[in-house]
């Protein structure tokens, strides 16, 4: 009991580094799109890597000392510290619907971890092989790596489509400031070139050549993009979190694997070949979920990504902790339907924090 409350607080310590950091990477990503310099060059954008950094070691030790689906509801206490530096760092609005979503998510996060097992069960290479290689494990891992396939393919075709219209959108707001000054210019030139006359002439006794200006309205109709509408950038804002998030938990289930064959095991746990492809794989997937955080911030406001990213976290681990280490073998009926309640409560309360019309469009920065 005791070793499972300094692993919550071991990751509640690691939520709020993470916020923290995507807050700074955010504010780098902020000052780049407006002073157009390379962003690994931006300090923000460093310190919010090395809080990001800090947190996996916390993480790696947290998840030895309690079960995956236990500590997936800590990780979402961030979202209070996110709001804060939204409003305070990031000068984001807060809208009454997100302050509703904080205020909801407390009671849920009490239930869901009074409810929780604080059993620390382990496995041997032995009994975790059979289990993650199982068909429910394996259906559940090749049904989301491919529905992550398609919406990242997706996703990189939506955005290239949106920043393809955004610098047309840009082009012809340039022309249409330069015909107006053209026409601004032999106005005048005609006017003073009347002798002692000062009466403008009306529009339509102007010459031809310079009544027809570009219409931003016509030029948005020859775009057929069929990715160019806005409405699609629902898909990628969805994307990036979902698959960040399975990847964050895949790292989850195999660190806990690895520190079960540690402690079960002993020395002989690490004599054959699969926990070295286990921590390969670890490295690979925290590679990934970052790229895609970074993609997440670069294109959209902390507002949108974290809550995202938070619901998407408590569901893969509560998720990733009952199918691939049957840790909801643990509940009573009565205690996993509480479970259930309180987690329900979360991911609405996290939900909430989406409502009302804010985020950044996609930019067409790519430095």
């Amino acid at each position: 009991m005791k070793s499972a409350f300094i692993g919550l607080l071991l990751t509640a310590a690691g939520s709020l580094s993470t916020a923290c950091g995507w807050a700074l990477q955010k504010q780098g990503y902020n000052i780049v799109q407006r002073s157009e310099t390379a962003v690994m060059k931006n300090l923000h954008w460093w310190i919010g890597f090395i809080l990001i950094a800090i947190t996996q070691p916390l993480y790696l030790v947290g998840i030895s000392m309690v079960n995956q689906s236990t500590i997936g509801v800590v990780g979402p206490i961030s979202i209070i510290a996110n709001l804060l530096l939204a409003k305070f760092y990031l000068k984001e609005n807060i809208r009454k619907w997100e302050v509703i979503g904080v205020l909801l998510f407390i009671p849920g996060c009490i239930i869901t971890l009074l409810s929780a097992s604080m059993k620390n069960q382990r496995y041997t290479q032995q009994e975790f092989n059979k289990v993650f290689f199982s068909s429910t494990s394996m259906g559940y891992l090749v049904s989301n790596i491919f529905c992550i396939l398609i919406g990242l393919l997706l996703s990189y075709f939506i955005l290239a489509a949106q920043e393809k219209c955004e610098m047309e959108e840009d082009h012809e707001a340039e022309d249409s400031d330069t015909s107006e000054d053209s026409l601004l210019n032999q106005t005048s030139a005609s006017l003073m070139a009347e002798k002692g006359t000062v009466t403008c002439r009306k529009s339509t006794d102007l010459p031809d050549d310079i009544l027809i200006l570009p219409s931003s309205t016509e030029s948005k109709g020859n775009d057929t993009s069929f990715f160019s509408s806005p409405g699609w950038k629902i898909l990628p804002m969805i994307c990036f979190p979902y698959s960040a998030c399975f990847s964050t938990s895949l790292t989850m289930t195999l660190s806990r694997s690895l520190s079960g064959f540690a402690l079960t095991d002993g020395s002989g746990g690490f004599t054959n070949i699969e926990p070295y492809i286990y921590m390969g794989c670890i490295g690979a997937c925290a590679i990934f979920s970052y790229y895609l955080l970074n993609k997440a911030l670069k294109y959209f406001d902390t507002m949108y990504v974290v809550p995202l990213f938070r619901a998407f976290d408590l569901y893969h681990n509560i998720l990733s902790g009952g199918v691939f280490l049957r840790e909801f073998g643990q509940y009573s009926p009565k205690q996993l339907g509480v479970f259930i309640l309180g987690v329900t409560i979360c991911i609405i309360s996290i939900l909430l924090l989406l409502c009302g019309e804010k985020g950044n469009k996609p930019k067409a920065t790519t430095k």
